[in-house]
C-alpha cells in the first residue's frame, strides 16, 4: 500500500464537505474510515476499528461514532461480529453494543449479502436505553476488467415490531489494491415520523 495514496484519500475526505458547502441543496454528508485486521494464524478471526462522521447539510457537525469490533466466520459464507460503539450527538455520549451476522451468496455474477444487526443503546446522561433491529439486503456486481463494484442496498430499521426508518443505497467500491478500496454512495433516508433526507457518503476501507 503506497503511503502517498492514503494521504491523498484522507485529504479528499477532509475537503469534500468544504467543496459541497456552497451548494445549499439540503444534502447531508457522511464520511468513514474502516480498518480490518485479519489474523493469518487464525483465519476465521478478525478485529476492526471504524470511525464515522456526519455533517448536517455540510454546514455543521451532527454526530460521530467510533466502533471497535471482533469478527468470527464459522463457515465461509457467514460472518458474525460483536462491536462496541461510542457515539457523540447533541453534546451527549452514548454507548451501543452491536452484535450482527452477515450471510453472503451469489446469483450468477451478482453477490448478495443479507445482514441482521441488533443495536442495544444506552445514554448515561439521559438515563435512556433502547434497542433496534436493522435488516439489510445488498446486491453487488464487479465490472470485469475494471476496479469498480457498484451495488444497490436497502435497510429496514424496526423497534417493538414497528418500522422506524428505511435506507435506500446506490453506490460503488473502487479497489485500489488488495489492502485498500474507496466507497462512494448516495443514500435516501426515509423516516416514519419526520422528513426524509438525502445523504452523500465517502469511505475508506483498509484491510491489513
Amino acid at each position: 500500500m503506497r503511503m502517498h495514496t492514503i494521504i491523498l484519500i484522507f485529504v479528499i475526505m477532509a475537503l469534500l464537505p468544504q467543496t459541497m458547502r456552497c451548494s445549499d441543496n439540503g444534502t447531508d454528508g457522511w464520511e468513514y474510515v474502516n480498518v480490518t485486521y485479519n489474523f493469518k494464524s487464525l483465519p476465521k478471526w478478525s478485529i476492526g476499528g471504524y470511525f464515522e462522521h456526519h455533517n448536517n447539510q455540510y454546514q455543521h457537525f451532527e454526530s460521530c461514532f467510533s466502533r471497535f469490533s471482533v469478527g468470527f466466520s464459522p463457515i465461509f459464507w457467514l460472518k458474525t461480529t460483536m462491536s462496541y460503539d461510542l457515539l457523540r450527538s447533541n453534546h451527549n455520549w452514548t454507548n451501543r453494543l452491536v452484535p450482527e451476522a452477515t450471510g453472503t451468496f451469489s446469483i450468477g455474477d451478482v453477490k448478495i449479502a443479507l445482514r441482521e444487526r441488533f443495536l442495544y443503546t444506552w445514554c448515561p446522561a439521559k438515563s435512556q436505553q433502547s434497542h433496534e433491529l436493522r435488516s439489510r439486503i445488498k446486491a453487488q456486481y464487479h465490472i470485469l476488467k475494471t476496479r469498480f463494484s457498484p451495488y444497490l442496498a436497502s435497510e429496514l430499521f424496526t423497534t417493538d415490531a414497528k418500522w422506524t426508518k428505511i435506507r435506500y443505497y446506490v453506490g460503488t467500491n473502487y479497489q485500489i489494491n488488495k489492502q485498500l478500496n474507496i466507497e462512494w454512495y448516495y443514500l435516501y433516508h426515509v423516516f416514519r415520523k419526520s422528513d426524509s433526507k438525502h445523504i452523500l457518503g465517502l469511505g475508506l476501507n483498509i484491510n491489513i
